[in-house]
């Protein structure tokens, strides 16, 4: 064993220093060796202590041999043994010595005084007085050696320890030694960390790291992580680095199974005091006697103590009360699944987030388990990866799966497999479920709904449908993150596989009948349930989902007993048939390839997302009733390509650029923003015109960069009301840098005109939202100007009242922003651009005021129409964002049945079906592993409580945007 052998002038204590031996003992041989001292050794031994005694064969002289006084150095405790002749021996006067310098650099010395009298020894008076006379002559010309020596017998004699008299039973004295021995000497036992530690010592460093050893403050550091993700053999193996650098440790393994009852948790009280205090005196009568017996105990010591697998506030409590009694430098750490817990203690943590084993690690265990070496045999490298795919890097799940597969045969091997996929292992799951079962009823709809549903989306699009569903995920969801179920990566809510595996594992439980289950997810479960039309009250999502396009007839009334059912999601799945009924509770409905009408008795009050590509549905039924309050009130989650139309006229706030007429220009800095368009029209001319659709030029810098154009929009759709068009025209990847200058501001100008005869443009006004870097306007002066002659600035204001500037007047291309005094807007976007209408130069060249649209026809033929104009690549992970998000609405309207015979509108592309469609996509998506979609059009959390009125906008209201998705 290596030893740390010190030199005069090192400085470190007990607490700081690793020992060879935990007692040395110090004796005079021809007195003791047989008798007590021989005692005494096999006692120490017995009890675990290693202690070293000096060979009878070892070589004696006058100076004590290098390998006596590397003992000495490298034991924690030294006990010497006074004796008749101790002093005769200047081997033992050496050896008393060098253990004296070292307890002045902390090692522990008692003195046990066997048959003599201790202030013989202290006095060297007797026996000792004649030893110490006889070396006087012996070394009269080195008579400093034995002043030494007589100091060193002074010292020891001075300190506390036993006196052995005659007659007193020797075994009872050595019964007392060896309590004082253990009491001193903490339990500093190895702990077994994993048969193959892979990939716990960098983990382990790191935690040390934060520990910080040298530091002398107090500090706690909370390990989290999911189950079975190594947190507790995590924590062994820094226990096993650190603990012999405190004064006593301790490690209680798994504190919240064995604090069930007063009885266990006193039992933890007791085990902490015994480990580091060494004695089984301490019986502890209730736990609150305990908590302060242990704070009078260990108060005034250096500690360290692991508290193993904590979910409750009260089993810390049980041990440190408020933590505000450790000595300094002392160090707790905390094993939990729940990183919220951590937050609730007195003193602020710091974390540790244990995560999953990288390919390479996850490789490397289980080849560890399932080869006995780092690597697989060759026929069995590619069952090797799956099976580490399916893992997903959880070392409890690699150690289960490897041991289960050593010594089976490549054909065993693949029938695990596909069993594993779909029968989850037993011990694994319930480990994992244990973090499911503390879960309170909300935040277990939550987990389970993103299990069988949700993993892959959007947090904030998930988290409008639960709220809508009264589930709290607000709160839910957070608690979710800190009990390591779930995760939240680029905004979008993970789980790990096993995890969800886990998760539809429980629903699987609920039922053999599919019916009475409350989620399907599965193609064939949910096909079967709506082909023979055996749904219940009890289902509240179902997801209807194929690899590969897909006809399916369902039963007309499938959904009828579903009157529950919150989620519907279809995808890749042509419905051939009509469907008769839908239930109003539905928040989510997502429909693929639905060539009819929705059912006429479908009132869908509490709908939030609506996402229907590739279908014909004519949606005025659901919109009608509300008019303008219909509008979006959010910024979309993702509005790169997406066309929408809505009857209004007013231009929503969030729009930070908004005029009348069809120009609006705007500053941005050296990289091309996303922009989004609108324009208000009017039905004027509807009749004398085929189709038409809006033409927007963008010119960057005064150069015209490009032209292009909307979908085309046909008679036959009926629209005789004033009318918004949302959409995207420009591709932001093709801008080149060629067009912009060399300042950081740069000048965009965008046109809009009507597509359709040569001087005639029902365009009313127009917006844009845009990241801009234009001047507020009582920030403008001419000073802000660059050095180019470029147009002059367009201006962003949050005031309502404004006054031009004098250079901007003159200016040839001159826009400016007036208050609207008939419907006044409120507030303003992030950026602070005023969200009322501009003062610009119309296309005839002269500048006019905003009018008020005029509705030119009954309001009674809303129609909405989304245009998805390109389509992203999907590979593993990734997600289509697609569809129609109306935010937590209460539409407590009925809805009118109108004829759906006249509607119809032609998109420019043979992609596109010729049908007046609520939703387009170009193409399909192909889905892969965890693909989803998961994102639409959100419309706000709204609250639609009138109807929609025929001529008047006077009763439209807009709110202003909040900076969350929706809006309580």
């Amino acid at each position: 064993m290596a030893t740390f052998p010190i030199v005069e002038g090192d400085s470190f204590s007990s607490s700081t220093q690793k020992w060879d031996y935990d007692v040395f003992l110090s004796f005079r041989g021809e007195d003791t060796r047989h008798g007590f001292t021989g005692h005494l050794y096999q006692a120490l031994c017995d009890k675990g202590f290693k202690t070293f005694i000096d060979n009878e064969d070892l070589q004696r002289g006058e100076e004590i041999s290098a390998e006596l006084i590397k003992a000495i150095k490298s034991s924690m405790i030294s006990i010497i043994i006074f004796s008749q002749n101790y002093s005769f021996s200047t081997w033992c006067l050496e050896e008393l010595t060098k253990i004296l310098e070292c307890k002045r650099i902390g090692q522990k010395v008692y003195p046990v005084f066997y048959k003599v009298d201790p202030s013989e020894v202290r006095k060297q008076e007797g026996s000792f007085g004649l030893a110490l006379t006889t070396h006087e002559k012996k070394f009269e010309n080195n008579i400093e050696k034995v002043l030494r020596w007589r100091a060193a017998l002074c010292e020891a004699a001075s300190l506390s320890g036993w006196h052995c008299e005659d007659g007193f039973p020797e075994y009872q004295f050595i019964q007392g030694i060896i309590r004082e021995v253990s009491s001193t000497k903490p339990n500093r036992t190895k702990l077994f960390v994993a048969k193959y530690p892979t990939g716990v010592d960098s983990r382990a460093k790191a935690v040390e790291n934060l520990l910080d050893i040298k530091s002398n403050d107090f500090r706690v550091v909370g390990i989290h992580g999911l189950g079975g993700i190594g947190k507790t053999t995590i924590a062994k193996a820094v226990y096993n680095r650190v603990s012999n650098l405190f004064d006593g440790s301790s490690f209680l393994m798994n504190v919240k199974e064995n604090s069930g009852t007063d009885c266990s948790i006193i039992k933890l009280q007791e085990q902490l005091l015994f480990e580091i205090l060494g004695s089984q005196e301490f019986k502890v009568h209730n736990t609150s006697k305990g908590i302060n017996m242990i704070k009078e105990r260990l108060s005034s010591k250096k500690i360290l103590l692991i508290l193993d697998d904590v979910d409750k506030l009260g089993q810390v409590e049980n041990f440190l009360g408020k933590c505000d009694w450790l000595a300094n430098g002392s160090r707790v750490i905390i094993t939990t699944r729940d990183r919220h817990l951590l937050t609730t203690l007195e003193i602020d943590p710091l974390f540790y987030e244990v995560v999953q084993l990288d390919r390479h690690e996850a490789f490397q265990l289980f080849s560890m388990y399932t080869f006995k070496k780092d690597k697989p045999e060759a026929d069995y490298l590619q069952l090797t990866n799956q099976f580490i795919c399916y893992t997903n890097g959880l070392p409890l799940a690699l150690e289960i799966i490897g041991s289960d597969l050593r010594g089976r045969n490549i054909h065993q091997w693949k029938s695990e497999l596909e069993k594993y996929k779909n029968i989850p292992n037993k011990e694994i799951q319930n480990i994992l479920k244990v973090s499911f079962e503390g879960l309170d009823k909300n935040e277990k709809d939550i987990f389970l709904d993103i299990a069988c549903f949700f993993k892959g989306f959007l947090k904030n699009y998930v988290v409008d449908i639960l709220a809508a569903c009264n589930l709290y995920p607000d709160s839910g969801i957070p608690n979710l993150i800190d009990k390591s179920l779930i995760r939240v990566g680029s905004g979008k809510l993970w789980m790990h596989d096993l995890i969800q595996q886990m998760g539809r594992e429980i629903v699987q439980q609920e039922s053999n009948e599919l019916g009475k289950r409350t989620r399907l997810w599965c193609y064939d479960d949910a096909l079967e349930v709506l082909t023979e039309n055996t749904g219940s009250n009890k289902i509240r999502g179902i997801m209807l989902c194929s690899h590969k396009p897909t006809k399916v007839t369902l039963a007309a009334n499938a959904f009828k007993r579903m009157r529950n059912l919150k989620f519907l999601i279809v995808h890749n799945v042509h419905i051939c048939n009509e469907l008769q009924y839908l239930p109003n509770g539905l928040r989510l409905l997502q429909l693929y390839i639905y060539p009819f009408p929705l059912p006429s008795n479908f009132c869908p009050q509490k709908l939030v997302t609506l996402e229907v590509p590739r279908s014909c549905i004519r949606l005025e039924k659901l919109f009608k009733p509300y008019g303008e309050s219909c509008l979006p009130q959010q910024i979309p989650y993702d509005f790169e390509n997406y066309e929408v139309i809505l009857p209004g006229s007013e231009i929503p706030k969030w729009f930070n650029h908004q005029s009348v007429g069809n120009y609006i220009s705007f500053w941005f800095g050296r990289y091309f923003p996303k922009i989004l368009c609108c324009v208000v029209f009017e039905p004027d001319l509807y009749e004398v015109l085929w189709c038409f659709k809006v033409q927007v030029s963008l010119k960057l810098n005064g150069i015209l960069w490009k032209k292009s154009s909307t979908s085309e929009i046909h008679r036959s759709t009926g629209i005789n009301c004033n009318h918004i068009w949302f959409f995207t025209v420009f591709d932001y990847a093709e801008v080149d840098l060629e067009y912009l200058n060399l300042f950081d501001r740069n000048c965009a100008e965008v046109e809009f005109d009507w597509n359709a005869f040569e001087g005639i443009s029902p365009i009313l006004s127009c917006g844009i939202h845009v990241e801009c870097i234009c001047p507020l306007v009582q920030k403008l002066s001419t000073d802000t100007l660059p050095p180019t002659s470029i147009p002059a600035f367009p201006i962003c204001s949050i005031s309502n009242t404004i006054t031009p500037s004098p250079h901007l007047l003159n200016s040839n291309s001159m826009e400016t922003t007036y208050n609207d005094f008939d419907s006044p807007l409120e507030g303003s976007h992030d950026d602070e651009c005023d969200l009322s209408l501009s003062l610009c130069t119309s296309s005839m060249g002269r500048n006019y005021l905003p009018t008020q649209p005029q509705v030119t026809g009954p309001v009674d033929t809303s129609h909405i129409s989304l245009l998805r104009l390109g389509l992203p690549v999907l590979g593993i992970g990734s997600n289509v964002s697609e569809g129609f998000h109306l935010g937590s609405s209460s539409m407590g309207h009925n809805f009118v049945s109108d004829d759906d015979s006249d509607f119809n509108c032609t998109a420019t592309t043979k992609a596109l079906r010729p049908h007046f469609f609520a939703k387009i996509t170009l193409g399909s998506a192909r889905f892969g592993n965890c693909s989803t979609v998961s994102e639409g059009f959100h419309l706000g959390s709204s609250s639609m409580a009138h109807n929609f009125v025929g001529d008047d906008d006077s009763d439209f209201n807009l709110y202003s945007p909040s900076k969350k998705m929706r809006k309580s």
